[in-house]
This record gives C-alpha cells, sequence and structure tokens, in this order.
C-alpha cells in the first residue's frame, strides 16, 4: 500500500502549478503526479552527481559526526533534467 503524500513548494513541470504535485511512497514504483493536469513520473533514488559540501552538510572542524548525520542523498526524479533551474 502506497501512502500519498503533497509535495510543498513543488511546481509541476507540465503545467507548472505550484503545490500541486503529490508523491506516492511506499510502493514498487515511488511516483510523483500533478493533481492539476495528471502529469506522471517516477522516481530515481540513485543521484548523478556528488551533493556539493556546505556548512550545513558538513562537520565543523574538531567536531564528530553525530549517529543520525550519516550520508546525505538527493532525491531525483525521471525526466527531471534540471530540477535546480525550476525554482
Amino acid at each position: 500500500m502506497s501512502t500519498r503524500r503533497f509535495i510543498a513548494g513543488a511546481v509541476c513541470p507540465d503545467c507548472g502549478m505550484v503545490d500541486k504535485l503529490v508523491l506516492f511512497v511506499g510502493s514498487a514504483d515511488n511516483r510523483r503526479e500533478c493533481v492539476n493536469c495528471g502529469y506522471q513520473d517516477g522516481l530515481v533514488d540513485t543521484p548523478s552527481l556528488p551533493e556539493p559540501a556546505t556548512r550545513v552538510n558538513r562537520p565543523r572542524p574538531g567536531d564528530k559526526v553525530l549517529p543520525h548525520e550519516q550520508e546525505i542523498q538527493r532525491l531525483k526524479f525521471a525526466g527531471d533534467t534540471d530540477s535546480e533551474s525550476r525554482g
């Protein structure tokens, strides 16, 4: 059984509407869908580029990494060629 969750602030790549994307999680095929126009695509869970190091995702000099601070993984959807430029 999959869980349906809205993605806050997300913009549909097809119709451009904000806050209309739903993420279905838990099924064999993780996917997102626009409730406005019906656009769908699948979720790819292997990032193509490594996440850049920032002050948020790396420890300060001398700090130890806490157990809950494991490697951060970015989610990428199939069909997204450049999701950062869409805003």
